[in-house]
């Protein structure tokens, strides 16, 4: 499908080098994106990254039946408030770094799956405390 200006910046019609296909623009801003090629981290984005794996590192080890990046289980509702009262005292986690590591791990599709296997939410010692879909009342 076509798109014509039926007329130029100078009020004359458009000619065949001024018309734009769909095509055209998609292709365009497909190789505007790959200017710096594929996967391509700025260092900042590399250093979030890296401190996104060191959180969620931190929290599969220090709440191990809880978090498990391979088999997740269904998180309790605001379990982060949970979470905050055990950060670390060197300040080396922030509350805002627990936040964007929970985003993470409960975006992802084996979370997903694990709220349709399961009837409850599991607390950081891995007791369930809650329905995943309660009940309306």
């Amino acid at each position: 499908m076509q798109s014509t200006n039926p007329s130029s910046k100078h009020g004359r019609q458009a000619g065949p080098e001024e018309t734009v296909t769909k095509s055209h623009i998609f292709k365009n801003s497909l190789q505007k994106k790959k200017k710096h090629g594929p996967n391509v981290l700025t260092p900042e984005q590399q250093a979030a990254k890296e401190r996104l794996q060191q959180v969620l590192a931190w929290l599969c080890e220090t709440f191990p039946q809880c978090f498990n990046v391979s088999t997740p289980k269904p998180l309790k509702r605001h379990i982060e408030e949970d979470i905050f009262l055990q950060l670390p005292k060197d300040g080396s986690i922030s509350k805002r770094s627990i936040r964007r590591a929970l985003a993470f791990y409960t975006k992802r599709r084996a979370y997903s799956r694990s709220l349709v296997e399961n009837s409850m939410r599991f607390n950081l010692e891995g007791v369930a405390v809650e329905a995943v879909f309660p009940s309306p009342q």
